[in-house]
């Protein structure tokens, strides 16, 4: 074997020794530290050890587990680890952050390199350190969307082949639909299931179905988020049987926001198909388009038995009824907002500071329900104006600059889409991409959805899809090299 053959071998075997010599170290001494905590303090060094060898196997697994695991954990947040002052959804967010970190020294993946990356990592940094410097005490640091930051950009550089974001999409479908039966089964023997989690106690005809998620609105929130995934992997799943599960999900999902009784879901979900709808390509997108059409028209006289009584407090006398308490609480928050706005219209009160500011901001007399409520915590139910409101506007302008420049990035990923050939699979992707954009935009009017991992998410998948579009299209419009071509 020839002294070059031997060189290039080496470098292809020794950055994977230095990386698994690096992890073995890294647990060696996390384990000798955890020995010595063993020894002073047996319960919690146990857990420790516990915590440590179950982490290394994680990252040693890959995101392609620690991810799947990291998503089923965004339903609820109320899953605490016992002896450890961590939650289960931060601890496998660490553990994706961790396998991706390894995947990337390995198989030297590209963060994309996009002005929407950057804008996004500014927006969140300054949200969390205005938040830090503005904050009046007590209150928690929101670090999380700097998690959630980071796993858009694991997302976005991980999965970078259409299996692999088809086998995504399945396995979070898979996940969605699992917890949200939960929530059809509490519609069918009318009992909130799971109180633990809710912020709300909903029970008999007051009930509004929420799985394990906070409140109906989450629940809501989630499925209509999955049902454009569900759609695209209904088009473009290699198996018919994939397929037609897919659109049993698609139906699935919908059913369920429409079982939540939320006003807005209707109207986002109208939206998101008049937009998405045209731009999808399948052949059957005719009969998919009746066949909602006909299931909406079959479940209404259901929903609308339930929801009419909310519609009608809308539009009833304040004197001769008791106003909707949603609307009403909303329009305190809101005059409360207003007089913060005024008062600290650059930087405003921090991200999730609302809650200790607004008690100095309340105009008194003014308000139906707020000013008496000092004990529940208070939260900008306007996702727009909590921008404004939280961060000012420097961060709302900062947010309005990522929104361009993620529909940008849209636009020119959909015209390479749409100059592929080959398959459906790209232009059926940015179809869904616009489906889920315009359901952030719309619930950011009335829902403080902004900063949640959702979002974050969506952000991830539109990095991917970009770069696999590109690689396609640079693949598809590369002419062959040819023996005249290839010499010098």
């Amino acid at each position: 074997m020839s002294t070059a053959s031997l060189l290039g071998r080496a470098r292809r075997i020794l950055p994977v020794v230095d990386l698994y010599g690096f992890m073995a170290l890294a647990f060696l001494g996390t384990f000798l530290a955890i020995a010595v905590v063993l020894i002073f303090t047996p319960k919690l060094g146990l857990t420790l050890m516990l915590g440590a060898l179950i982490g290394t196997a994680l990252i040693a697994a890959g995101p392609r587990l620690t991810f799947p695991l990291y998503f089923a954990t965004l339903f609820s947040f109320g899953f605490n680890l016992p002896g450890l002052p961590m939650s289960l959804n931060r601890v496998l967010a660490l553990a994706f952050f961790g396998s991706w970190i390894v995947a990337l020294g390995r198989r030297h993946f590209r963060i994309p390199n996009t002005p929407a990356v950057y804008l996004l990592g500014l927006t969140t940094i300054y949200a969390v350190v205005t938040s830090a410097l503005l904050s009046l005490g007590g209150a928690e640091l929101p670090i999380q969307p700097v998690f959630y930051f980071v796993v858009a950009l694991a997302v976005g550089s991980w999965y970078r082949r259409p299996s692999d974001y088809l086998e995504l999409i399945g396995i979070a479908l898979t996940i969605t639909c699992a917890f949200h039966s939960i929530g059809i089964i509490e519609y069918i023997i009318r009992r909130d299931l799971f109180r633990e989690f809710s912020d709300v106690k909903t029970y008999g005809d007051r009930l509004r179905i929420n799985g394990i998620s906070k409140n109906a609105i989450q629940y809501a929130y989630i499925a209509t988020f999955m049902t454009p995934l569900a759609l695209l992997l209904a088009t473009n799943a290699r198996t018919a049987r994939v397929r037609k599960w897919s659109l049993l999900a698609v139906g699935f999902l919908l059913l369920g926001c429409l079982l939540t009784l939320n006003r807005q879901t209707p109207i986002i979900l109208f939206a998101m198909f008049c937009v998405g709808l045209p731009l999808l390509r399948y052949r059957y997108r005719g009969r998919l388009a009746m066949a909602m059409v006909v299931g909406a028209l079959a479940v209404s006289p259901a929903i609308v038995a339930k929801a009419l009584p909310r519609i009608q407090t809308i539009f009833r006398p304040a004197e001769t009824t008791k106003p909707d308490i949603s609307l009403a609480i909303r329009a305190d928050k809101l005059k409360i907002a207003f007089e913060i706005i005024q008062d600290r219209p650059l930087f405003g009160v921090g991200l999730n500071n609302f809650d200790a500011y607004h008690r100095l901001y309340i105009p008194t007399g003014e308000l139906y329900l707020v000013q008496y409520d000092v004990y529940s915590r208070h939260y900008v139910d306007m996702g727009f104006v909590q921008l404004l409101t939280e961060t000012g506007l420097v961060g709302l302008g900062g947010a309005l600059l990522f929104f361009l420049a993620a529909a940008g990035l849209w636009i020119g990923g959909f015209r390479r889409a749409c100059a592929i050939r080959s398959t459906t699979f790209y232009r059926n992707a940015y179809a869904a991409l616009a489906m889920m954009y315009v359901q952030m935009l719309m619930s950011l009017l009335v829902q403080d959805t902004f900063y949640l991992p959702w979002n974050f998410l969506l952000f991830g998948f539109l990095l991917a899809v970009t770069t696999m579009t590109r690689d396609a299209w640079v693949r598809e419009h590369t002419p062959p090299l040819t023996p005249e071509s290839s010499t010098p």
